[in-house]
């Protein structure tokens, strides 16, 4: 007999799902294609701008970077030639404050060809354009305080003449002598100073410099007082404050004022015993024209051999000390005679050449 199917379900539920379904249909047949090639130019293109992007950015720097060096080039060539103005300079003239106008120039002229640029333009001129101008101030304060040395060297060097030369205006004054020698010392030592000179440089230059020194105190004082020249020469040679050179040379200059005043004295002495024989004459001639008419002639003859005998022993006074050769005819008074008046001046004219012979 047929029965009936049960009112209770048997089917229980499941937990994996419904099962996938897979359709093996391409994506091309649904415009995948179109996707995929719009999706490349668009990655393309992105590329290709930021290319054409750096390109510009490369470019730019490029001309940047050309118009910074150009510009420093004008830099570099304007600044060389005002150094190298500034460097003909001498002395004073190359002092701090032209160093300081020097200095202002230079920046001038880098401010004035920097205003030229854009802003990265003379950002990169800045670096090279500051390291340039830096040089060319080292290469300056060098030079400027080479010039100060030579301007203060100088300095020191026209003292030490001036002190020199003016000792001879009072040769006699010792304290003056005595101070203008510690000053040369002193001028000498800031030469030591400047010139970086060994302790024997600055001991021979103060050894030369003050036998210098003594030799145009001597030189002057030969000119007025030849005997007292020798004197100090003396004194200087023996204290070995005058060198043998300078000795030699202020000796010979010493020796011809000797020569010099010599004669000046001679020939005063033969001007007063001239005159005094003139007189002498003159009253003679007086006597005879009132008794013995022309018979002045030998008392005129005479009175000049005694005129003549009065100045070699004027002479052999002064040179005697020499050549005592001199008084052989001066301690003879003239017995007259034109013989004896010749020999005695041929005496005369000798003493100088045997008085330089015998020193």
């Amino acid at each position: 007999m047929p029965q009936a199917p049960g009112l209770v379900p048997t089917a229980q539920p499941s937990l994996g799902g419904a099962p996938e379904v897979s359709l093996p249909v391409p994506v091309d047949a649904f415009g995948g294609a179109i996707g995929h090639a719009l999706q490349s130019f668009g990655q393309d293109l992105s590329h290709a701008t930021n290319e054409i992007w750096g390109q510009v950015v490369a470019n730019k720097n490029l001309q940047n970077e050309t118009e910074a060096k150009d510009a420093d080039a004008k830099y570099m060539m304007q600044a060389g030639i005002k150094n190298e103005e500034f460097k003909q300079r001498e002395g004073l003239n190359a002092g701090p404050d032209a160093l300081a106008k020097h200095i202002t120039e230079l920046n001038d002229l880098r401010t004035s060809l920097r205003g030229s640029l854009n802003p990265a333009a003379a950002r990169m001129y800045d670096g090279s354009s500051l390291s340039n101008m830096g040089s060319y101030i080292r290469l300056a304060s060098g030079y400027s305080g080479t010039q100060m040395k030579v301007a203060n060297n100088n300095a020191a060097t026209s003292r030490k003449e001036i002190i020199k030369n003016n000792i001879e205006a009072d040769p006699n004054d010792e304290v003056t002598f005595k101070r203008g020698t510690q000053a040369i010392k002193g001028e000498n030592s800031r030469l030591a100073e400047n010139g970086g000179w060994s302790p024997d440089q600055l001991e021979a230059t103060n050894q030369s410099d003050v036998s210098d020194y003594w030799s145009k105190r001597i030189a002057s004082l030969s000119k007025t007082d030849a005997i007292g020249a020798q004197k100090m020469l003396d004194t200087a040679t023996k204290s070995k404050a005058i060198t043998p050179i300078d000795a030699g040379r202020v000796s010979a200059t010493v020796q011809q004022q000797f020569d010099t005043q010599g004669s000046r004295v001679i020939t005063n002495k033969v001007l007063a015993d001239r005159r005094a024989g003139e007189d002498s004459a003159e009253a003679l001639a007086k006597t005879d024209r009132g008794g013995r008419g022309n018979q002045t002639a030998a008392p005129r003859n005479a009175g000049r051999c005694r005129r003549s005998w009065q100045v070699h022993r004027a002479t052999a006074s002064y040179f005697g000390r020499h050549h005592r050769a001199l008084w052989r005819i001066a301690d003879r008074p003239p017995a007259g005679g034109v013989a004896l008046n010749r020999r005695i001046v041929g005496h005369v004219h000798e003493h100088v050449a045997l008085l330089r012979r015998a020193r």
